[in-house]
């Protein structure tokens, strides 16, 4: 293909949205069946133009996933925005040798271009069938109905790709380290990005400050908020105690959780190295327990409402010993859909943790191994083992 700088550019935005090369997804699939009963026709399919081949991210009808682009029908979408052949018989120069469209003796043939936000050409939209057919003006304004809802779902990937960066870049950049113990936390999102987050940093006593927190909601709305909250988090917990850190916290961000009628349960502890006790404000979490050495579950109390529900609101801070091989777990709710989703699931959630051996380990198994495609809601876990 001509490599010109136009096509330089087209084929960047195409890579800026991590489609090509990738499997199908549901969003796009349920789209193409659709489009493919509407019409009624037999094959169907969202192709992306690449430097040298066509890749179908979604189709029905046939198997081919990968084409070579040169002397496909659909490499002519380059150059026009609707490509119609009614009847493929009547223009033969449509089809090239050895092409799909030759293998699977197709005779009707229509195609949309498909834009990505930056107005570059990503690909297609294609339907077709083994007899020739009428394409109306409707028919030709359906499919375009079609290709901006497309065009929709590629925007949404471009956008939400850099969401998934910037949350990236926002998590914790590496265990501290602090004598006698170990930390480690991970977090799947049931969306590209979500509203579970956790955060941690040593203290001015030379132990650990840590949070696991859970804003109503997923997706952007939600980790907008949780970004926000995470930064207030960080800069008063570097001065402050658990317990100041959370009046803080609930006045600074009080009037954002109320206009957008959201709240968040969090967990926001501190591991005094001292004593070996953690000391930890629950607010509406209720999701966290020591998991001795030798197995079980050992409950912590919780205590006050999730942060936004009031302006002001007193916290009591609650304290935890650690004992040798202890760790304290701390998670979302969405660690219990993983197993039957009740708090019977503690059990199966710490068994899990005592199989493992190591914090590492733990989360690995709890929120690190589950497909983000398979999840309900998010799955965050922080694991703090008293070694």
């Amino acid at each position: 293909m001509p490599h010109t700088d136009d096509e330089q550019l087209r084929l960047e935005s195409l890579q800026a949205l991590n489609l090509f090369g990738t499997e199908a997804e549901t969003r796009f699939d349920r789209l193409t069946y659709m489009a493919a009963e509407y019409f009624g026709v037999p094959l169907a399919g969202l192709g992306l133009l690449g430097e040298n081949s066509i890749w179908f991210k979604s189709h029905v009808g046939f198997d081919d996933i990968e084409i070579p682009r040169s002397g496909s029908l659909s490499e002519n979408t380059i150059d026009s925005p609707l490509i119609v052949v009614e009847d493929l018989a009547t223009t033969p120069e449509f089809i090239g040798p050895g092409s799909l469209a030759e293998r699977l003796n197709l005779r009707f043939y229509a195609a949309h271009q498909l834009r990505t936000k930056e107005g570059q050409i990503a690909g297609f939209f294609a339907i077709s069938d083994h007899r020739p057919r009428t394409f109306t003006e409707e028919n030709r304004m359906a499919l375009g109905v079609i290709a901006r809802f497309l065009e929709e779902e590629l925007a949404r990937e471009s956008e939400a790709e850099r969401a998934q960066q910037v949350a990236k870049a926002l998590a914790p950049k590496a265990n501290v380290a602090v004598p006698g113990y170990a930390i480690a936390g991970a977090s799947t999102s049931a969306r590209v990005v979500g509203g579970d987050f956790f955060d941690w940093q040593k203290d001015v006593n030379g132990g650990i400050t840590f949070t696991v927190a859970d804003v109503m909601g997923k997706g952007m709305g939600a980790a907008i908020i949780a970004a926000g909250l995470r930064a207030v988090l960080r800069y008063s917990a570097a001065t402050e105690q658990v317990g100041a850190t959370m009046q803080r916290v609930a006045g600074a961000i009080y009037e954002d959780l109320s206009s957008t009628g959201s709240f968040v349960t969090l967990l926001h502890a501190s591991l005094d190295v001292r004593d070996n006790v953690v000391h930890y404000i629950d607010a509406g979490h209720g999701l966290a327990m020591v998991v001795p050495e030798d197995g079980g579950v050992v409950r912590v109390p919780t205590g006050g409402p999730p942060l936004g529900l009031f302006r002001e609101d007193t916290w009591e801070r609650q304290s935890v010993p650690l004992g040798p091989g202890d760790t304290f777990l701390v998670f979302s709710d969405g660690v219990l859909e993983l197993f039957d989703g009740s708090l019977a699931s503690l059990f199966e959630v710490a068994r899990v943790v005592s199989d493992a051996g190591s914090p590492e380990k733990a989360v690995q198994a709890l929120a690190g191994a589950v497909d983000p495609d398979d999840l309900f809601d998010d799955v965050t876990v922080v694991a703090l083992k008293r070694l």
